[in-house]
């Protein structure tokens, strides 16, 4: 059975960091060729965010992962989902909502 593949993979990317500008969110890495994007764990904390585009579901993940393990083995370091949404703008409202200093 083939994949298929949304017709609006291609501008996922330009999306996904626009989205991004929109939140006022900063200091994340990104791919230059794939609607991925990562915010390192702040030099105090222990989780970074990830947000990538899935094509095959036309959906964007929002992930943490615990980047105090320092493994790059994905399979012995999982990532939590935090989303599954729909649109760039809903990835980027999900990382601004992680991002916020938890309670105290």
């Amino acid at each position: 059975m083939p994949i298929r593949l949304s017709v609006r993979a291609g501008g996922a990317r330009t999306e996904l960091l626009a989205a991004l500008e929109r939140e006022g969110l900063a200091g994340f890495r990104s791919s230059s060729e794939l609607a991925w994007v990562v915010f390192p764990a702040p030099p105090d904390g222990t989780t970074s965010l990830e947000v990538l585009y899935v094509p095959h579901l036309d959906r964007y993940r929002v992930v943490a992962r615990d980047a105090g393990r320092g493994s790059v083995d994905r399979s012995v370091d999982p990532a939590r989902l935090l989303g599954e949404v729909e649109t760039a703008g809903e990835a980027a409202g999900c990382v601004a909502e992680a991002l916020l200093p938890a309670p105290v």
